[in-house]
């Protein structure tokens, strides 16, 4: 089965076809086999790469964003290295175009594997070496450049022929410039619809358009409303997400307390608790844990009689060795449970932030705002 892409905007009307987690392969099938679908934008997780493969023979674009551990050890996948050969598969199907993160090494050297004509590099800015290299060798790129009265605009380039295309800050996720990784992101969605011939005043219209809402982008950076002290939602896993989240959580204006609710840190790799414990104690005054216990069960990390106290015992020990007191950290091994706890201990002023599956806490959130 082949997939048909298109660079053609109509107006559109939302239709959620599935409301479970489809992404790779199920979510492909489901996208192509629909008459009415002209265009179809898949994620290709490792997971589903390996147990179902592609859901077509083969893309107009493809792109590689990052390479991280959030999986190591699983499915056979035991190094970085691995990992990246294992997600250069979409690259190596690509007919018209790649996209690749010029920060990232282990994405540049799959580049090898496209055999697509054109190749535009990403990076958030213009002086990262295989990007400007890119550039002097006639190359297309997409960065970030400050440009008018200080401001940083997305920049299109093919060679020294630069297209400024918006400033980020007119991009609502990426809240004025708090959260820069959002600001990496929304390089990467121009570098994509630039490949499929899509015109710039689209490309504008849809990113002005995009926001952090459970709606549109449920479970990243989602501020809840209807409650006397601040919510915020993400499922951030891994250390480079957390981080991010720790950083803006420094940056927001708290006259309580800062308060976690970690359901996602430690359920994949216990060293993530050791390397993360520093940036959450620094961040944080008070803890709710808990875990996600199909994960943790299947978790070397915590082979015991008791799996998920194991990793509950270990998330508790790299706080206490970060300076959190034990009065400050609270367990709760249920998660629906948790995340009640969390919100009937919150006081106004206070900002909370749950690291939780969107599918698993905004239920709980709706049904207590409602309450």
């Amino acid at each position: 089965m082949e997939s048909s892409f298109t660079g053609e905007t109509s107006n559109l009307a939302t239709r959620i076809a599935r409301a479970k987690n489809l992404s790779g392969h199920p979510g492909g099938r489901i996208l192509l086999e629909d008459p009415a679908v002209e265009a179809a934008v898949i994620e290709m997780p490792r997971k589903g790469l390996i147990r179902f493969g592609h859901p077509c023979d083969r893309y107009d674009v493809a792109v590689l964003l990052n390479v991280q551990d959030d999986h190591i050890g699983v499915d056979g996948i035991n190094s970085l290295e691995e990992m990246a050969y294992l997600k250069a598969e979409v690259l190596e199907r690509a007919t018209q175009a790649i996209v690749v993160n010029a920060e990232d090494p282990l994405c540049l050297a799959m580049r090898e594997r496209a055999r697509a004509p054109r190749h535009i590099l990403v990076a958030r800015d213009v002086v990262t070496p295989a990007l400007r290299e890119h550039l002097q060798s006639g190359g297309h790129a997409v960065f970030a450049q400050v440009l008018h009265q200080g401001i940083p605009w997305i920049v299109l380039a093919e060679g020294t022929a630069q297209a400024p295309l918006m400033p980020l800050a007119d991009i609502p996720a990426t809240m004025n410039g708090l959260l820069r990784l959002n600001e990496i992101n929304a390089l990467f969605a121009p570098a994509l619809a630039w490949a499929q011939g899509v015109a710039p005043e689209t490309i504008c219209a849809a990113l002005a358009s995009f926001a952090n809402t459970a709606e549109q982008n449920p479970g990243r950076y989602n501020f809840i409303s209807g409650f006397p002290f601040q919510v915020l939602l993400d499922y951030g896993h891994n250390p480079d997400g957390v981080r991010e989240l720790c950083d803006l959580v420094a940056k927001l204006p708290v006259t309580g307390q800062r308060r976690l609710l970690n359901l996602k840190i430690g359920n994949r790799h216990r060293v993530h608790l050791t390397t993360l414990a520093p940036a959450l104690a620094q961040t944080f005054d008070r803890f709710i844990l808990g875990c996600d216990r199909d994960y943790v069960k299947q978790n070397a990390d915590y082979v015991s009689e008791d799996p998920e106290d194991a990793m509950l015992t270990a998330s508790r020990v790299s706080l206490f060795e970060h300076g959190i007191s034990a009065d400050s950290i609270t367990v709760e091994r249920d998660q629906s449970q948790a995340l009640r706890l969390a919100l009937a201990s919150a006081q106004p002023g206070d900002l909370l932030v749950l690291l939780a599956e969107p599918w698993v806490a905004l239920p709980v959130l709706n049904a207590a705002r409602n309450a």
